[in-house]
């Protein structure tokens, strides 16, 4: 909100596909007005390291699963359908749990310096894109973030 009224000051146009908006930020309202009310709610705020810690052992239970899966299920055979549905419950939940700790791991909320949080998110979204591509795409990924700092 802050840029797009920077840039609307100085008549320059973003080449951005998001488009500013002019009203105040819900988030930080209702974080205000729940401060308000209940002050105690302070003390929640913050990183969680623990959540880190969680977050690697999740990966690491993924690939654990994936080779687990390869070794002991070759060919799927008959057990085809069991295959299917522990991927899907078993599986699904863990990637459910990575996608949302690299969301947490954007606000800065796991690890305590924004480079930490940026390396363990690299390390959790690796399942998106392979471990070839999140190794040649690490230093560029990380050169051009906003968060780089």
């Amino acid at each position: 909100m802050l840029f797009s009224r920077i840039l609307k000051h100085i008549n320059m146009k973003t080449d951005t596909p998001f488009e500013p908006i002019e009203t105040p930020d819900i988030h930080f309202l209702r974080r205000i007005e729940v401060l308000k009310k209940h002050p105690e709610v302070k003390q929640l705020m913050g990183y969680d390291p623990w959540a880190a810690v969680l977050t690697f052992f999740i990966v690491a239970g993924q690939i654990s699963f994936a080779w687990g899966v390869s070794v002991w299920f070759p060919s799927f055979g008959t057990y085809w359908w069991q295959i299917i549905l522990l991927s899907y419950v078993v599986g699904g939940t863990m990637n459910h749990w990575s996608a949302m700790a690299v969301h947490e791991m954007a606000h800065n909320l796991m690890l305590k310096t924004p480079a930490q949080n940026k390396a363990l998110a690299i390390f959790a979204n690796r399942n998106r894109y392979g471990v070839l591509q999140t190794i040649l795409w690490c230093p560029i990924i990380y050169a051009i973030s906003p968060m780089s700092g």
